[in-house]
């Protein structure tokens, strides 16, 4: 069995308690009355309680008071680690690395490891750690392997002894875009994990969050995986680019829908106004809101109107909107830099004459 996985049960390794969440379950599971502890978890389950789910994954997967089914085992576990069991989902990509309960599926258990790691989970964090050191259902990224073993190592011993073992010998690095790995939006919040190959030196992932309307989120990481607060209502999009160290450059992964399906966003627009043009700001805003452009307005106090990019590679979409600004053309268009601003971004600084 692999190292992933040393000595004892798959489900006692990964994990040691049930939530206490579902209080008659838990005393009769303590009690060692299985029976009853399936009973109440059946009805609890039904109900939708994911604590209740994971319970009657670890009864199949352990085979208290049924007989051993790491298929059936599987089925719970999925149904509480899509309403973000952690602890479920920790299970469910330790069965899906091992083979347990069907084929081996590295890909699939990464994207679990990552959405458990994302919450907290200490053994999640060692095993896509793990993962990313051997290249194994995900591109082999020493960085991130550092990274998530690193976050488990203060109280993981075995993550310690990881880092330390790992060799520092030179990888190939390139600006490459990101690419999904796992995403859900439960409840109020959402879960995103990505994957990339090693990129420059100094460089850094962005994670944009927006709806049709405007920006939610604009996060810089590290990591490869967060869970962010969200609207618990609407489409939402995100996309994730690697970041060159000093913003020199970008590569971005494509833009993925949460929720109903919608078009997509080809850009974003930051318009800043004085307050005698909010008017011309507004219709704008609601032209690029119909061709699913997420538009964000703010206030400015500048002088003159300009359009501005930071990246080089928005230059053409600056360009194409100067065109169609009154007073302006596409040669007004210029670059103005500014630290973390998200790729793909465009703003429109709007002053009216009597400003």
């Amino acid at each position: 069995m692999s190292s992933r996985f040393p000595g004892a049960e798959l489900a006692v390794l990964i994990a040691a308690a049930l939530p206490a969440a579902a209080q008659e379950g838990q005393r009769a599971f303590d009690a060692s009355d299985f029976a009853r502890a399936a009973e109440v978890w059946r009805a609890e389950a039904d109900a939708g309680s994911a604590d209740a789910m994971f319970g009657l994954g670890l009864l199949h997967d352990l085979g208290l008071g049924t007989p051993r089914d790491a298929a059936t085992a599987l089925r719970w576990y999925l149904a509480a680690a899509d309403l973000g069991h952690a602890e479920a989902q920790f299970n469910v990509a330790v069965m899906l690395d091992s083979g347990t309960g069907g084929p081996r599926e590295t890909s699939a258990a990464a994207a679990w490891y990552s959405r458990a790691a994302a919450q907290g989970n200490l053994r999640a964090q060692y095993n896509l750690g793990l993962l990313y050191e051997k290249g194994e259902g995900v591109p082999r990224n020493r960085d991130l392997a550092r990274l998530w073993l690193g976050m488990a190592a203060p109280q993981l011993r075995a993550a310690q002894d990881r880092l330390a073992a790992m060799a520092d010998d030179p990888f190939a690095r390139d600006l490459s875009p990101p690419a999904p790995l796992g995403a859900a939006r439960i409840g109020s919040r959402v879960e995103l994990a990505w994957t990339a190959p090693p990129g420059p030196q100094g460089g850094i992932f962005h994670l944009e969050l927006v709806t049709a309307a405007g920006p939610v989120t604009d996060l810089r990481t590290a990591l490869s995986a967060v869970v962010l607060p969200a609207p618990a209502q609407g489409p939402l999009f995100w996309r994730v680019s690697q970041v060159a160290e000093g913003d020199a450059a970008y590569a971005s992964g494509s833009w993925q829908a949460l929720g109903d399906p919608a078009p997509l966003p080809a850009g974003r627009i930051r318009i800043l106004t004085t307050p005698g043009a909010a008017p011309l700001s507004e219709e704008l805003a609601a032209a690029f809101n119909a061709a699913a452009i997420p538009v964000e307005i703010g206030a400015t106090s500048a002088e003159e109107s300009a359009v501005e990019y930071g990246f080089g590679q928005d230059r053409g979409l600056a360009r194409d909107v100067a065109s169609f600004l009154p007073g302006l053309s596409a040669g007004a268009a210029r670059a103005a830099p500014l630290p973390n601003r998200p790729p793909g971004e465009v703003t429109i600084t709007l002053v009216s004459e009597g400003s």
